[in-house]
C-alpha cells in the first residue's frame, strides 16, 4: 500500500518558520534536509507540502487540512496514498498522535523534530503497519484475537 507523507506548517508558528528556514548541521533547513533524505532512500514515498498561510487559507489548495480538530504545528502525517488523493484524511497517522475521526489525538511521542527522529518515525509507522497486516494475515484462525473471543462466548 503506497503512503503520501504530508508536512504541514502554519506562517504564524514560530517552530514552523524555524523548522523551515533554520539552518542545520548539513547546511539545509530541517524541512528541506528531511525532503532531501526521504527522496533518496523512500523514493516510493510521496512527499507533500502544506501551508496555512497569515489569513488561514491552504496552499496548496484543495487540501482540507482545515478541518482536522486539535492539529498542532508543525505536523508530520502518515496517510494511505488513496485517502489522500481522495481527499478521505479523517484518519491516519500524525507524528506525535494518530487522527480518528477527523480529530488529532495526541499520544506525547512528538519529542523532536530533528530530521532523523522524523525519519525514525516514519520508519516505524510504516514498520508497524506491514508487520500488523503481515502478523494478522497469517495468523492461524484459532489465534488471531477475534476468533478467541468468539470462542469464548
Amino acid at each position: 500500500m503506497n503512503k503520501t507523507l504530508v508536512i504541514l506548517t502554519w506562517d504564524k508558528c514560530k517552530h514552523c518558520i524555524q523548522f523551515k528556514n533554520q539552518k542545520n548541521e548539513s547546511g539545509m533547513s530541517n524541512m528541506d534536509e528531511l525532503i532531501h533524505r526521504l527522496n533518496k532512500d523512500m523514493p516510493s514515498l510521496s512527499i507533500k507540502t502544506v501551508n496555512i498561510t497569515d489569513d488561514g487559507s491552504v496552499t496548496p489548495t484543495p487540501i482540507e487540512f482545515t478541518e482536522i480538530k486539535n492539529k498542532w504545528f508543525p505536523s508530520i502525517y502518515l496517510f494511505t496514498t488513496d485517502e489522500f488523493n481522495s481527499g478521505n484524511m479523517k484518519n491516519g497517522k500524525i507524528m506525535g498522535g494518530t487522527i480518528i475521526d477527523n480529530t488529532a489525538q495526541q499520544d506525547g511521542s512528538r519529542i523532536s523534530m530533528t530530521t532523523d527522529f522524523i525519519i525514525s518515525w516514519i520508519n516505524n509507522s510504516l514498520s508497524s503497519d506491514m508487520e500488523s497486516t503481515y502478523q494478522y494475515e497469517k495468523l492461524p484462525r484459532y489465534l488471531d484475537y477475534v476468533s478467541r473471543l468468539n470462542r469464548i462466548k
